[in-house]
């Protein structure tokens, strides 16, 4: 019984928070001295967590500088007698821990702070400039209309010189985009006399030269001018022809413009013009029969109407279409040794002029990175006869040089004589070429 009531007078003071220390007593039952053991300041300072002050409160919690780890050594406490013992409520920490110095001063900061607010609330009138209720209203700051003016480049210090000047391709606005292609084709085959199949020697050239501008709608989106020159010249051998030692497969000069100002959406009032004609002589296979030569025949078209223009960057699709219900067309055949009758001018004339409708189709298309897809279709009509003139050109490039093409030219004209048999009134013409190919262009690269 007596052990009993000695562990429970030494274990009750801890559990309501309390911190028993004992010391030496005159009587007989007292606790021993060396069962508690007197840290000093230093060894306790050691052992609490580290912390900085700063200039209000410490960087660590309260938590930590008051509730460290137990000043007990972990030996047990070995008690004689606890009938005469005394208890006695004595601080853990020395003065300077509990009421630090920081806190003493942050206690009279704000204790001085509020002294302030009450004298500024309740003193004198004459102290006070203005209250709540009677401050003026703000200056109201005028809105931004404009877009603020950047510092001229003069004033930029001679210390830095490459910031001082801008190349001019880079200021200068393109207002003109020019577009050159060159191609040279050509294909060639030698048969030895004695080949036991047989066959000719031949050689054909293919020669193209294009030359596009157009204006830059980045600046001028409300205006469309287009322009196109082009130029097809096919020869090939002829071991059999007597007369001629070569033939022209292919032989056009042709420019197309088209002018306009846009109406609305993708919409332009246009004025378009075209003119064709071949400039070397073309001759009937063995005979001396000419054909073909400049402006024999020529052809002249003006169109008024409107021009329907889009743009697929995604597809890599530039569609454009003009109609024109107003058109002029003009004919010539100038050699008096080619009949004028199969261009449709009467005998004994050298020009015949036209009105009627005309339409112009035009689409260019990238497949792939290295194939493109351009065709063209004309159509003319004034309302006696109709004549139609359908392009495909076909570019497999293979590298930056080299290329394979594909040309197909089909027309259908009314006014032809149609004595062939089969065709009629149907034309075609196709080239399949491959040799040189190589642009100079002005238009910057699709992003």
């Amino acid at each position: 019984m007596r052990k009993l009531l000695m562990l429970i007078a030494v274990v009750l003071p801890g559990l309501f928070g309390g911190t028993v220390y004992a010391r030496p007593s005159a009587q007989a039952w007292h606790l021993r001295t060396d069962t508690v053991t007197s840290l000093a300041a230093q060894e306790l300072l050691r052992r609490l967590p580290p912390f900085v002050y700063n200039d209000t409160a410490p960087a660590q919690p309260m938590s930590l500088l008051i509730y460290s780890e137990s000043v007990y050594e972990p030996s047990p406490l070995r008690i004689d007698t606890a009938w005469n013992w005394e208890r006695q409520r004595a601080p853990l920490f020395p003065d300077e821990l509990t009421n630090p110095r920081w806190l003493a001063e942050a206690r009279t900061r704000w204790n001085t702070a509020c002294l302030l607010r009450q004298r500024l609330m309740t003193g004198p009138a004459h102290q006070v400039d203005y209250f709540a209720w009677q401050l003026p209203d703000p200056p109201q700051l005028q809105p931004i209309t404009e877009a603020p003016v950047l510092p001229a480049m003069d004033a930029i210090p001679d210390a830095l010189p490459s910031l001082g000047k801008t190349p001019e391709e880079v200021i200068r606005p393109r207002h003109w985009l020019h577009i050159v292609g060159l191609g040279l084709q050509f294909s060639q085959a030698y048969v030895s006399p004695n080949w036991y199949q047989g066959g000719d020697n031949s050689l054909t050239i293919l020669a193209n030269l294009g030359w596009n501008v157009k204006l830059n709608q980045v600046y001028h989106p409300n205006l469309l001018v287009e322009s196109n020159l082009s130029y097809k010249l096919g020869l090939y051998s002829t071991p059999h022809d007597e007369k001629h030692k070569y033939a022209i497969s292919e032989d056009l000069l042709q420019y197309n413009l088209t002018t306009g100002l846009k109406a609305f959406r993708h919409w332009y009032y246009s004025f378009s013009l075209l003119f064709k004609t071949q400039m070397l002589n073309n001759y009937a296979p063995n005979s001396t029969d000419r054909k073909a030569s400049f402006l024999a025949p020529g052809e002249l078209n003006l169109g008024l109407g409107m021009t329907y223009k889009k743009e697929n960057k995604k597809r890599g699709i530039v569609f454009q279409a003009s109609i024109a219900p107003l058109s002029y067309n003009l004919r010539t055949c100038i050699d008096s040794r080619i009949d004028p009758t199969q261009f449709g001018i009467k005998v004994g004339r050298k020009t015949v002029s036209q009105f009627g409708s005309n339409a112009e189709l035009t689409m260019t298309w990238q497949l792939a990175p290295n194939i493109s897809w351009r065709q063209r279709l004309f159509l003319f009509t004034n309302y006696d006869y109709f004549t139609g003139d359908w392009e495909h050109t076909f570019d497999f490039a293979i590298n930056r040089f080299l290329s394979t093409q594909v040309y197909l030219h089909g027309r259908y004209d009314t006014s032809a004589p149609g004595s062939s048999k089969g065709w009629k009134k149907w034309m075609l013409k196709e080239i399949l070429s491959f040799g040189f190919a190589y642009s100079f262009t002005t238009v910057p690269p699709k992003k």
